[in-house]
């Protein structure tokens, strides 16, 4: 039996707070996941935009099962429907497998106090393992991502000297050694949590529940002079009344990969934000969900 729902898809306003970056003024929301009962987060597309890798946490169906900190988990999308998850076994170990990006190559992945590089084809090898020089991966809450040039990783990790519980910290590659983690500095890091830094060109944006509404996307850029990253500020667009988990950006669909939940103790789902090319006031979906509980999408 089919069901037919209709859905009204969310146009987001978004101001030019985030200067340091070329926005357009729309964005539209894509809800051609289907949610799944367990955490999404720290999402990748491919290269192709038919696969969409992911975290998940607290899933039975993780390889170490429901104490298993993080697999990689993927979705595969034909003829425009987005499948079920499943789980990517072919890499992941009953530790911390935490995805720190994905390109047309290879998924890094951190395991350890090493990052290891997945060929992105099948059978998936693992091409190479390079160690992070005086990094012991204890933590029970970590988070961060790769650079564009794959020579900085971002993470987020509750350190001797935090400011707070879990602060941002860099890691540099200099040849083919990356160096000990580096606090970015108390201008960013606060007594409150700072979590999920993304750098989108110039720009760190990251997640932090420092005010009252909880976690909100924040962002922050270097000062040109003393090269120390400034005050953060609030993003004034994908942030909502969801807490939200984690965020991507691919260049080639030009959209974001949000994961958000209804609040800061329910499992998190992924939502797709787009570039509006036309300045829509609303956009209007037909979802047929079946059986099987995938969706299709039609515009």
């Amino acid at each position: 039996m089919r069901a037919i729902n209709y859905l009204k898809i969310i146009i987001l306003f978004f101001s030019n707070d985030l200067n340091a970056q070329s926005f357009e003024k729309t964005l539209i929301e894509n809800r051609n996941i289907i949610p799944y009962p367990f955490n999404e987060y720290n999402a990748y597309f491919n290269s192709t935009l038919d696969i969409v890798y992911f975290n998940s946490s607290k899933n039975l169906n993780n390889v170490g099962g429901i104490s298993d900190l993080n697999d990689i988990w993927l979705r595969k999308k034909t003829e425009n429907i987005w499948g079920m998850p499943m789980n990517f076994n072919e890499i992941n170990t009953s530790a911390n497998d935490l995805l720190l990006g994905v390109d047309e190559e290879f998924l890094y992945v951190l395991n350890g106090n090493s990052l290891i590089y997945f060929s992105i084809k099948a059978p998936y090898k693992k091409i190479k393992e390079e160690e992070i020089i005086g990094f012991k991966n204890n933590y029970s809450i970590i988070s961060g991502s790769i650079n564009y040039n794959k020579d900085i990783i971002y993470l987020s990790f509750d350190g001797i000297g935090s400011f707070g519980v879990e602060d941002l910290y860099q890691i540099s590659k200099d040849g083919d050694k990356w160096s000990r983690p580096k606090s970015i500095g108390s201008s960013v890091n606060s007594e409150f949590q700072e979590i999920s830094p993304f750098l989108m060109n110039d720009t760190l944006i990251f997640i932090s529940n420092r005010s009252s509404d909880g976690y909100k996307f924040y962002y922050t850029t270097k000062d040109s002079s003393s090269n120390n990253w400034n005050e953060p500020s609030k993003l004034s667009f994908l942030n909502s009344n969801s807490s939200v988990v984690s965020l991507s950006y691919n260049d080639v669909s030009n959209s974001f990969l949000v994961s958000r939940s209804n609040d800061s103790k329910t499992y998190s789902d992924i939502v797709e934000y787009q570039k509006s090319k036309q300045n829509y006031n609303s956009i209007e979906f037909l979802f047929k969900n079946d059986i099987s509980g995938n969706i299709s999408v039609y515009n």
